[in-house]
């Protein structure tokens, strides 16, 4: 303890000061989840092989890889993945609801310009962050898959970033209520949010992240050009 007192003294920042970055190297789209006392990270895995890590820590300071999320080619499939961002799997959001836990994702493993191939939204369960199960394949398509459950109605919500149509594609923030057992929207497919910016095809609100707090719901998103 003295000398991590001395050494803190020394280098001029406090003793319980965290270091950044917390996880070094790629691990983009970090997206966080609190479960009782324990933190969970998980972030995109693109064509990296195996897919979607997943991290632990204490104390949002120290980070531990403790699994992938798809390790078995029945949950992802590469083949023909272009060695380019924005292929393979990314986009991960992680939830705590039924006693399990879940990650929502995206992938493809292609991209036709032409045919306009859309990236696919599943979900998958674990009950220990260890094992996890085959993906459910959700109905709507977009990108930034973030399910939310709602723990005063008891329903699950998916929301995501998709275009109005595949004429104009302009983009925004939907929702629906969905089964994630059959990946099936079970309620209304509704515009949470078109943005701020001009709505136009390159003004486009994603990565929605939807909380409850004290009565109060919250929907954070990033949004720019």
């Amino acid at each position: 303890m003295l000398a991590l007192l001395v050494s803190s003294v020394l280098l001029g920042v406090p003793a319980w000061a965290a270091w950044n970055p917390i996880i070094p190297g790629f691990n983009p789209d970090p997206a966080i989840l609190r479960a009782n006392n324990d933190y969970y990270i998980a972030t995109s895995s693109f064509e990296f092989w195996p897919g979607i890590p997943i991290y632990h820590s204490k104390d949002l300071s120290n980070w531990t890889l403790i699994s992938h999320a798809a390790t078995r080619p029945s949950q992802l499939q590469l083949y023909g993945t272009p060695t380019s961002a924005g292929k393979g799997a990314w986009a991960p959001s992680l939830a705590y609801f039924h006693n399990r836990f879940w990650l929502s994702g995206m992938t493809r493993w292609t991209y036709d310009p032409v045919a306009k191939v859309w990236p696919r939204v599943f979900f998958m369960s674990s009950p220990d962050l260890r094992t996890w199960s085959d993906p459910v394949w959700a109905e709507p398509w977009g990108i930034d898959p973030d399910l939310f459950h709602d723990t005063q109605s008891g329903r699950t919500y998916l929301n995501l970033m998709a275009p109005n149509n595949n004429a104009d594609r302009l983009w925004g923030l939907y929702q629906c209520e969905v089964s994630v057992s059959s990946g099936n929207c079970v309620g209304e497919y509704v515009s949470l949010w078109n943005g701020t910016m001009e709505h136009n095809a390159t003004a486009r609100p994603e990565g929605p992240k939807m909380f409850w707090k004290e009565g109060w719901y919250y929907l954070l998103i990033a949004e720019g050009e």
